[in-house]
């Protein structure tokens, strides 16, 4: 089977899934089909630099150590109000309930220091474009971030429709395998600190508007 070489064009959907303390997927999942942009963009320790030069000031030797890959800064930004994705994607927020539903968030204080704080895999699909049109062989680009930390950001309620922008960071997550729901890697590889693919799975249902789904850990 041939693999067409095209772009990725727009963000058709984000997928939140709780993590345990020690990186397993275990608990709640929600599913947003309205996301408007994801930011990733990776934080690098630059190498040192080092010139030794003669006692004319002429250059010897000029070396570089390699740069070092930290994490990827994340910025996520919606417009619809989703208070079930954001209270399980923000550390220490709770959800609020009106009978079964999630009809908003309940921001939470600073950790104590024996706490551990709440982290997510989050992952994205945009659809692929070949040409005019969208790839027949592989539909969709999924991203995966297996593990996460999210705060609020900056946000501004005014005339206009209000964006939920929430920010984050990425982590190494040794637990997450090739993902808990079945559409990971299409060779099985496992995934620990990010990854990408062409893909031709479906993306996924949406989860109904204040409820979360349940993981079924596996991977």
């Amino acid at each position: 089977m041939a693999v067409n070489c095209g772009v990725a064009y727009g963000l058709c959907a984000a997928r939140v899934t709780e993590l345990d303390s020690e990186g397993n997927a275990e608990g709640d999942f929600a599913v947003s089909r309205n996301p408007v942009s994801v930011a990733f963009n990776p934080n690098i320790d630059q190498g040192q630099q080092f010139i030794s030069r003669n006692g004319c000031g002429c250059a010897i030797a000029r070396i570089r150590s390699n740069d070092v890959f930290n994490w990827f800064e994340l910025t996520f930004t919606q417009e619809s109000l989703q208070p079930e994705l954001e209270s399980l994607l923000v550390d220490g927020e709770t959800p609020i309930l009106d009978g079964a539903d999630i009809v908003g968030a309940n921001g939470g204080s600073a950790l104590e220091c024996e706490e551990d704080p709440r982290t997510v895999g989050f992952e994205m699909w945009a659809r692929h474009y070949v040409g005019s049109g969208q790839d027949s062989i592989h539909r969709f680009v999924h991203w995966v971030f297996p593990r996460s930390r999210w705060t609020r950001g900056n946000n501004t309620v005014q005339e206009g429709v209000a964006r939920t922008n929430i920010t984050g960071f990425s982590q190494t997550n040794q637990l997450w395998g090739s993902g808990p729901y079945g559409d990971g890697p299409p060779d099985g590889q496992d995934v620990t600190e990010w990854a990408y693919w062409k893909s031709n799975d479906e993306m996924p249902d949406a989860v109904a508007c204040g409820d979360l789904g349940t993981v079924t850990p596996g991977s």
